[in-house]
């Protein structure tokens, strides 16, 4: 009988040993396809509002180039007053669609500013229009554009911002760089550098001085030299003269120090005149330096090490300098 009481409070806790490890096993199962229900909803969920949102943003942008009426646009640089860093410019808009007997006028915003510009639009030819404004070149600005009717109703013809970064254009901007090269050896070290106007030159702000600038590691200025004579435009002559010479360099059939100018010579080359392409748009330039010891003899051991930056800092007639 007692044998039998044992065997039963055995059984027993057997019982709920295995009750309990199926229970959590269940509940860890049970919390799983919580889980994974819960991934899958969310998942369901985030593609649902991701659709909705395309499909938001789709409609947004149909409904704005529906209400937008500017086919195109772009302006030109007239007249510039240097020292009172004002300009005229003028500004051409190409139109979808204009009603009969409606006249076009423009608004322009002083971007992060609270000034602002009125100006009319004359219709040049078809459904292009024009107006010419003066503006300060120091600031950059947007436009809003609007169509008149006669009884004074008013029709905004952009959704989409139109920009005039005049500031950006004429001073921050005025040049970019097109790319530059170091060369060193153990005697010399030959810089290059090509650059151009990103816009049309103005009378008055053309090129005044270039300047090389070597610095540290830490960046400090170590010496200055003035390269300006070395500045050379590209015309096209030139650029297929410093082209066929760079060819030449990297296909090791010139020697790995020969200079621009020295190639030049070699080879019997002749450079376009200086002044030629005077005018055009987006004029090219490109300068040469080639150093020696003699140019940098406290600091000639660490430039070789290749521990050494240069910056080319262009000054304009105007006084604004572009560093690059």
């Amino acid at each position: 009988m007692e044998l039998v009481k044992k065997m039963t409070v055995l059984l027993l806790v057997v019982m709920i040993a295995l009750v309990i490890y199926y229970g959590q096993s269940i509940k860890k199962e049970l919390r799983a396809i919580q889980e994974e229900n819960a991934s899958l909803y969310q998942n369901y969920l985030n593609q649902t509002i991701n659709h909705g949102n395309h499909v938001l943003s789709s409609m947004e942008n149909l409904i704005l180039e529906n209400n937008n009426f500017i086919v195109d646009y772009k302006h030109k640089i007239l007249n510039v007053d240097l020292a009172g860093k004002s300009g005229e410019i003028e500004f051409e808009v190409i139109m979808k669609e204009v009603g009969s007997n409606r006249s076009i006028v423009g608004q322009f915003e002083e971007l992060g500013g609270t000034d602002s510009y009125p100006a009319e639009f004359e219709r040049l030819e078809g459904l292009t229009y024009r107006s010419i404004i003066n503006l300060d070149l120091d600031k950059n600005y947007k436009l809003q554009l609007y169509e008149v009717a006669d009884d004074g109703a008013t029709r905004q013809l952009n959704n989409n911002e139109i920009s005039l970064h005049l500031y950006n254009e004429f001073y921050a901007n005025r040049i970019q760089s097109l790319g530059s090269s170091t060369t060193t050896s153990a005697d010399r070290i030959v810089y290059q550098h090509s650059f151009g106007f990103t816009g049309e030159k103005i009378e008055g702000a053309d090129i005044d001085k270039v300047i090389l600038e070597a610095m540290d590691e830490q960046q400090n200025v170590i010496a200055e030299f003035d390269i300006t004579s070395s500045v050379v435009i590209r015309t096209n002559h030139n650029a297929e003269l410093e082209d066929q010479y760079r060819l030449a360099l990297a296909s090791g059939q010139l020697a790995y120090e020969m200079t621009f100018q020295e190639y030049l010579a070699e080879f019997g080359y002749a450079l376009e005149d200086a002044e030629a392409g005077i005018g055009t748009s987006s004029l090219q330039y490109s300068v040469e330096k080639t150093l020696t010891e003699a140019d940098l003899p406290e600091y000639w051991d660490l430039i070789t090490n290749g521990n050494y930056y240069f910056t080319l800092k262009v000054i304009f007639e105007d006084g604004i300098e572009i560093k690059m």
